[in-house]
């Protein structure tokens, strides 16, 4: 099952791809779903209960081999959380004052 729900992920993926170009609203709804469909991916191999073992799925134990990396704690991914938050802020900010100058750019004076 959790094979299915990360080929689903990666379709979203994929079609997000596609609707960004078109809509923001579809680009949405899409990575709702993408996030969605990872979490239940990643809870079907138990890959998000702290002090579970690595070998969640038989992928992920022979990557994390490979790239001789491993599962972070539930502190690190908080201070990931954490530390992303603010530049993600910015950007977001950023782009609101873009459209926003455009759209004033665009208008024709009376």
């Amino acid at each position: 099952m959790g094979v299915v729900l990360w080929i689903a992920s990666f379709v979203c993926l994929l079609a997000m791809n596609v609707t960004v170009r078109q809509s923001e609203q579809p680009t949405l709804v899409l990575l709702f779903y993408f996030g969605f469909l990872a979490v239940l991916a990643m809870a079907d191999h138990g890959l998000y209960h702290p002090g579970a073992a690595p070998a969640g799925h038989p992928l992920s134990a022979g990557l994390q081999r490979l790239f001789a990396t491993q599962a972070l704690s539930p502190l690190q991914l908080a201070l990931v959380l954490v530390a992303s938050t603010p530049a993600f802020g910015a950007v977001e900010f950023e782009k609101w004052i873009l459209r926003r100058q455009s759209r004033r750019s665009r208008q024709i004076p009376a």
